[in-house]
C-alpha cells in the first residue's frame, strides 16, 4: 500500500479566490471521510466568506463513497487533496500543513467539516491575530449548530492540578457573558487559524496524538515560546458536535480521548500534579461509569477501560490503535 503522507497523493483544483494586497493569504483546512452532507454544507458557507484573500483545501481521508469526487466537481474553487487511507486526524491535518506552507500560506486556519461559519468570521480573527503580534494562535465562538443560542467553546481552559481540559462556556446561553476578546490556556481545533512563524517555530501537529488534544499540545508547545491563544467572540462558527467521530461516547471516541488526555499531562504535567490527577480521574471514571450504565452504553465503557488498561500496562497505542470498525461493532 502506498504511504499516505508521501507526495503520491492527487491534488486538484486550485481555489479561484484572489490575493488582497492588504490582507495576509490564508489556508484553511478540512479533512473529509465520507461524510459529504456535512462537508458540503461546510463548503457552502465558505462560499459566503467575506475575506478575500483564502483558499479552502479540503483533504479526503480515504473517502470510499465517491463522495471527493462530488465535492471536486460541485465546488470547483477548492484545492482537494487525496489520501489513500484514513490517517485520522493529526496527520491529515499535517499533510495540509506542509502544503500550506510550501504554498506560501501567511496564516493555515483548520475548520472541521462538520461546521459553518458565518461570511464575516474569518475577517474577525484575521483582524484579531494582526492587532496582536503575540497572537499566535486565533479562534472563534464556537455555537452549537442545533441550537445557536448556546455556546460549545469559547476557548480552552487547562487544569493541571485536576487532570482537566475542558471548553470555556460550554452548554452556556450566548448572553453576553462570553463576549469579551481574551487570552487563553488553547483553541478548540474544530476552528482557529495560526500564524505561518508559529508553525515554523514550533513544529507542526504532534503525530503521537492521534486525536484529540493534538490542538490543546499545540497551543501549549506555542505558549512555552512566549504565543498567546486568543478567543475572539465576534467570529462565530457552528458545530454539529461529535458528528465526525459518531456522536455520544463511543468506543473509538472513548479510547482516544482518554488516551490523548493522559498523554498531555504525562507530557505538560509536572510530579506535583500526579497525586490529584489520579485522585480526579479517578473519580471522574467512577461518575462516567454509572452515567454510561444507565444509558447500557457498553461499547463506551469499553472504550473508557480498554485505555485504562493501555496506559496501566504501558501500550503505547500507536502501535495497535483501536479502530472504527471495531467502535462500530462493539
Amino acid at each position: 500500500m502506498e504511504h499516505p503522507e508521501g507526495p503520491r497523493h492527487r491534488e486538484a483544483c486550485v481555489s479561484n479566490r484572489s490575493d488582497g494586497p492588504d490582507n495576509p493569504l490564508v489556508w484553511l483546512l478540512i479533512l473529509h471521510w465520507n461524510a459529504l452532507d456535512n462537508t458540503r454544507a461546510c463548503l457552502s458557507s465558505l462560499a459566503g466568506v467575506t475575506y478575500p484573500n483564502f483558499r479552502t483545501v479540503v483533504i479526503d481521508n480515504g473517502s470510499t463513497n465517491g463522495s471527493a469526487e462530488v465535492i471536486e466537481r460541485e465546488f470547483p474553487w477548492v484545492h482537494l487533496v487525496r489520501l489513500y487511507a484514513n490517517v485520522l486526524v493529526t496527520i491529515g491535518r499535517n499533510v495540509g500543513l506542509r502544503l500550506a506552507l510550501r504554498n506560501d500560506a501567511d496564516i493555515v486556519g483548520f475548520l472541521d467539516n462538520d461546521t459553518e461559519v458565518e461570511p464575516d468570521f474569518l475577517d474577525e480573527l484575521v483582524r484579531a491575530k494582526t492587532a496582536d503580534p503575540k497572537a499566535g494562535f486565533v479562534g472563534p465562538k464556537i455555537l452549537y449548530h442545533n441550537e445557536r443560542s448556546k455556546i460549545w467553546s469559547a476557548g480552552t481552559r487547562i487544569v493541571r492540578p485536576l487532570g482537566w481540559i475542558h471548553h470555556l462556556g460550554i452548554r452556556h446561553q450566548d448572553n453576553g457573558s462570553f463576549d469579551v476578546v481574551r487570552n487563553v490556556d488553547a483553541l478548540a481545533g474544530c476552528c482557529l487559524i495560526v500564524k505561518r512563524q508559529v508553525i515554523e517555530e514550533i513544529g507542526a501537529l504532534d503525530p503521537n496524538y492521534i486525536m484529540y488534544t493534538e490542538d490543546t499540545d499545540w497551543c501549549t508547545r506555542a505558549a512555552a515560546r512566549g504565543w498567546t491563544s486568543v478567543y475572539v467572540p465576534t467570529a462565530r462558527v457552528y458545530h454539529k458536535v461529535s458528528a465526525s467521530s459518531g456522536g455520544g461516547l463511543t468506543y473509538f471516541k472513548a479510547y482516544h480521548r482518554v488516551i490523548s488526555t493522559w498523554r498531555f499531562f504525562r507530557t505538560h504535567g509536572r510530579w506535583w500534579h500526579w497525586p490529584t490527577i489520579l485522585l480526579f480521574v479517578g473519580a471522574g471514571y467512577a461518575a462516567l461509569t454509572l452515567v454510561e450504565l444507565s444509558r447500557r452504553n457498553l461499547p463506551g465503557l469499553r472504550g473508557l477501560y480498554r485505555a485504562a488498561l493501555d496506559i496501566a500496562i504501558q501500550k503505547d497505542p500507536l502501535v495497535r490503535p483501536p479502530n472504527q470498525s471495531e467502535s462500530d461493532d462493539a
